[in-house]
């Protein structure tokens, strides 16, 4: 369609169907050798974090935590409060810093979301945690898992120049399953869409399942 592919990006969810779709667009166009933007959302944010990772404050190239080194970090913060782990349990301090940031709060912000019933003193430590759990991922250089779309929407939010260049280089947004996205995954691909609004998606609301997880049907149901 005389389109360059490289002006094309595409987002999923599952490395499974990125890597299928890749495969797929490789044999529609086998002449073209240069990298595919194909990717699951993640995947994509690590690609754009890493190419301005200067713009983040990091003295370096960060790392990236597992869920195995955020949790070793969250229980070293826990002991440091001198709270019991058995109580504040990192796996599940950690799901709730994932949520949050899957509707990109901060510790402050997401605090305030909660209801009378449920803030009290748990829930302040909570806070405290999360806080100082940032601070200190932070000083060691590293993201999270959640920090991936969380940071580049943020990144993207305060350097209107940085998001204007991929705007430029990627006129054709496209996203898949796109009944499963959170907050954050929406409002990146309307970043990435820019001026134009040049976004297409594919889903079924049908096969919205990922609500416990922050995906919000209304981003495919009140699409225009």
């Amino acid at each position: 369609e005389n389109i360059s592919p490289y002006s094309i990006c595409a987002m999923t969810f599952t490395n499974k169907a990125a890597n299928e779709m890749k495969e797929r667009v490789i044999s529609l166009i086998p002449d073209f050798s240069g990298d595919i933007m194909v990717r699951t959302f993640h995947s994509l944010c690590l690609f754009v974090l890493r190419s301005n990772w200067e713009l983040l404050g990091f003295t370096s190239a960060f790392t990236i935590y597992d869920s195995s080194l955020q949790e070793s970090l969250i229980s070293e913060v826990v002991k440091s409060y001198q709270l019991d782990v058995k109580e504040y349990r990192p796996s599940a301090i950690a799901s709730i810093i994932s949520r949050a940031k899957d509707e990109l709060l901060t510790p402050n912000e997401w605090f305030r979301t909660l209801d009378d019933m449920v803030n009290g003193k748990y829930y302040e430590n909570v806070k405290k945690i999360f806080e100082r759990y940032e601070v200190f991922k932070e000083k060691q250089n590293a993201l999270d898992f959640g920090d991936l779309i969380f940071r580049t929407v943020k990144l993207f939010s305060e350097n209107h120049e940085l998001l204007t260049r991929y705007n430029l280089r990627w006129r054709y947004i496209m996203v898949d399953e796109f009944q499963d996205t959170n907050k954050a995954q929406y409002l990146l691909a309307k970043q990435l869409a820019g001026p134009s609004k040049n976004l297409c998606v594919v889903g079924d609301d049908d096969q919205s399942i990922y609500s416990w997880r922050g995906a919000d049907v209304r981003n495919i149901l009140e699409f225009e």
